[in-house]
């Protein structure tokens, strides 16, 4: 059964019955993150505001229906960094994500330093960038569109401003995630119908 399960996406990239499938982005045809395996939380070591940046990441992983444990042996690792690369100095970049399957999650140092966020402001980034990360995709819900113009209240949306209040994870944004099948388990289970 397990083999079948993996030649099915491969059969479906070249088949166009399986029209709503997505190949997920790894090299063997599976996930990259499982939602249901705890995830260990690495910070680099020079990280400014570490409490609230942890917590954050915490809290995003929970609202993606992910756990976190202190095994620093865990399988899965998120590698939360910092820098004032050339992405830092972009106009509204607060963190980032570089798009290559590595766990890496890059805050903007000297904005994290300088900036007066609260543990909100914090998590907004957060939960953000971890949609990126587990969706292994740079675009956003509702495009780039003009500064101030809120096309969707996603989490993924690309306006800060924009993003829901309670900073949950919308239908919109569970779809975005899960659509490119490389993430499994938490709010990616398939749902059941009533």
């Amino acid at each position: 059964m397990m083999k079948i399960a993996r030649v099915f996406p491969l059969l479906c990239t070249f088949v166009s019955a399986c029209s709503d499938y997505a190949p997920p982005d790894t090299i063997d045809g599976g996930p990259r993150w499982n939602l249901d395996t705890p995830f260990y939380i690495f910070l680099s070591p020079t990280m400014p505001k570490t409490d609230m940046v942890r917590a954050s990441m915490r809290d995003a992983i929970g609202r993606a229906g992910g756990t976190v444990t202190v095994d620093e042996r865990a399988g899965q690792v998120l590698n939360i960094l910092d820098t004032d690369g050339d992405k830092c100095v972009e106009p509204g970049v607060q963190a980032f994500v570089p798009f290559s399957g590595s766990g890496k999650i890059y805050f903007c140092h000297s904005a994290t330093l300088l900036a007066s966020y609260s543990s909100s402001d914090v998590l907004k980034i957060a939960t953000h960038e971890l949609g990126h990360e587990l969706a292994n995709r740079p675009d956003h819900i509702g495009g780039e569109p003009p500064a101030g113009t809120c096309t969707s209240r996603a989490v993924m949306t690309s306006n800060i401003a924009c993003r829901t209040a309670d900073l949950n994870y919308t239908a919109e944004d569970r779809e975005y995630i899960c659509a490119r099948h490389n993430v499994i388990g938490g709010f990616c289970k398939p749902r059941q119908l009533p």
